[in-house]
């Protein structure tokens, strides 16, 4: 048996070849998969990477309006011990107490390291100055500049309800908002 030892070489190498461009061939289907399977992840990573984001942020903005929702309460509850003195005091106008409580209320709540937008304040104030009249606070206006004959104080009360004489349903005085304009004072 005769073996021409150069056809078999011719086909080692034409084999080698064909073994080779296959193999390079599987070799570069398996980066291309590998690449876009770490795109995929990436993909799925950034995703994932962006709820979290969201919802971290979602998670922030509830813990700020909470902040916020207790600030305004606890806002509320020094707006009403500020409000309460300034609703029977005759000596200041009604832009006067305002200013007054609004100051008050900043003062206060800066002392708690509360702040507050100066329009909040300002509502404060007049819902406290609301719950401090539904629930039958003294707000009546007091002119407390007359002199009786024998050198007391006079008080005189003004409600906006003469036909009933300073009594409300109850037997309260009438409510008058002090920050309403009636009493000519600072408006």
């Amino acid at each position: 048996m005769n073996i021409d030892i150069q056809l078999v070489q011719t086909s080692v190498e034409v084999a080698m070849a064909v073994i080779g461009g296959c193999a390079t061939y599987i070799y570069r289907l398996s980066v291309n998969h590998h690449k876009e399977q770490d795109a995929l992840k990436k993909a799925q990573n950034d995703k994932a990477k962006q709820e979290q984001i969201k919802k971290q942020a979602e998670m922030e903005q509830q813990k700020a309006k909470e902040e916020f929702n207790q600030n305004v309460q606890t806002g509320l509850e020094v707006a009403k011990n500020n409000v309460v003195p300034l609703a029977v005091d005759d000596g200041l106008g009604n832009a006067d107490k305002r200013k007054k409580a609004v100051q008050g209320i900043n003062a206060d709540l800066q002392k708690l390291g509360i702040d507050l937008p100066e329009d909040v304040e300002l509502s404060l104030s007049e819902r406290a100055y609301q719950w401090y009249k539904a629930n039958g606070g003294d707000v009546h206006k007091l002119n407390t500049t007359s002199q009786s004959n024998n050198g007391q104080q006079v008080v005189h009360v003004t409600t906006n309800d003469p036909d009933n004489q300073g009594k409300n349903n109850n037997g309260q005085p009438d409510l008058v908002n002090p920050y309403e304009n009636g009493d000519g004072k600072n408006e």
